[in-house]
């Protein structure tokens, strides 16, 4: 799932079709859904995309906007979740995908390290590459990673031919995320991130105080 707004190439689909067509060459495989949005207002890069997936029956492009309710009901009927990104603030979702009970390949690189690990989701290796010109607002000559395109596929026939190792990494995956990532957890953080800071900023006052009178 991705907005077109959100940067093409840090979202990174066409990556995403080849590794799916090295998985499956014979569309005998599981179909790849690719969720957008505002393809109609980037025709240049949907257009790319709608060229990489020609003559596959089995890749699906949905560019629509849905309810809450929809987009969960897809991700809930998904078998495996997939991300190769190569950038990524949290990971939102590919964290609901995993509360959720789902098996998770993607890019061991950016936010979602925060939740996915090697024992709950299957993380793709990657090397980093400049950013380039094609992902404005992004600096050209920063990087960002490249994730492996053959480890991918190889990791998505593997998921997709073993029931057992779906079950198990959905299973951790489910149990990390809604025990670890829950609103109470969160609100203990800020709560004790917001003590912290403020002795912090009481230390510098009395430094600053003690300065002024010393």
């Amino acid at each position: 799932m991705f907005d077109y707004f959100s940067v093409f190439h840090r979202k990174n689909p066409l990556d995403l079709v080849s590794a799916h067509i090295m998985a499956f060459p014979d569309q005998l495989g599981p179909k790849l859904v690719i969720k957008s949005i505002n393809g109609e207002l980037n025709r240049n890069q949907h257009d790319q995309l709608k060229d990489a997936v020609s003559g596959r029956n089995d890749i699906i492009i949905v560019d629509s906007y849905l309810s809450r309710e929809q987009l969960h009901s897809l991700l809930n009927e998904c078998q495996t979740y997939i991300s190769l990104h190569r950038s990524e603030g949290y990971g939102l979702t590919i964290a609901e995908a995993m509360s959720l009970g789902k098996p998770v390949i993607a890019t061991a690189y950016s936010g979602n390290l925060d939740f996915m690990k090697s024992d709950n989701s299957i993380l793709v290796p990657f090397k980093f590459v400049p950013v380039g010109n094609q992902a404005f607002p992004y600096p050209e000559d920063s990087r960002w990673a490249q994730p492996d395109i053959e480890f991918a596929a190889n990791a998505m026939r593997e998921l997709s031919s073993d029931e057992g190792l779906r079950t198990r990494l959905g299973t951790k995956a489910k149990t990390d995320v809604t025990s670890e990532f829950t609103i109470q957890r969160a609100a203990e953080f800020i709560k004790g991130r917001v003590k912290e800071l403020s002795k912090r900023s009481l230390l510098r006052s009395l430094r600053l105080i003690s300065k002024k009178f010393l």
